[in-house]
């Protein structure tokens, strides 16, 4: 039977799991038209920006930033992803150890020394 997995473990899977369908889209041949499109909005936003006054300001200021997140999150979110897995590729997992410290009782016989 496996081991239980906690809550942090099950997060990490389901930011892998996230990060993996967002590079999929990323790397979808209409991607870059969709971020032209995003573009064009917050370009749009910005004018209207300009032009706001009183309470429409921040209607604005919250369009603007909610699209410039919509167009960068995902490829921050791809490559820090990326990054995680590749720390985690480098490490030497527990299991390593402990099978690097069998491997050591078993045939040099360290069974005193441990």
């Amino acid at each position: 039977m496996s081991e239980p997995r906690n809550y942090e473990q099950l997060e990490e899977d389901a930011f892998y799991a996230e990060a993996e369908t967002l590079s999929q889209l990323t790397t979808h041949p209409a991607w870059p038209v969709y971020v032209q499109l995003l573009a064009k909005m917050r370009l749009a936003a910005f004018e209207q920006l300009a032009r706001a006054r009183g309470e429409d300001v921040f209607h604005w200021q919250g369009v603007v930033g909610t699209l410039a997140e919509v167009m960068e999150r995902p490829e921050r979110i791809v490559a820090s992803a990326e990054a995680l897995k590749k720390q985690e590729n480098e490490k030497p997992s527990r299991q390593d150890a402990m099978a690097a410290l069998r491997y050591l009782v078993d045939n040099r016989g360290l069974e005193g020394d441990l």
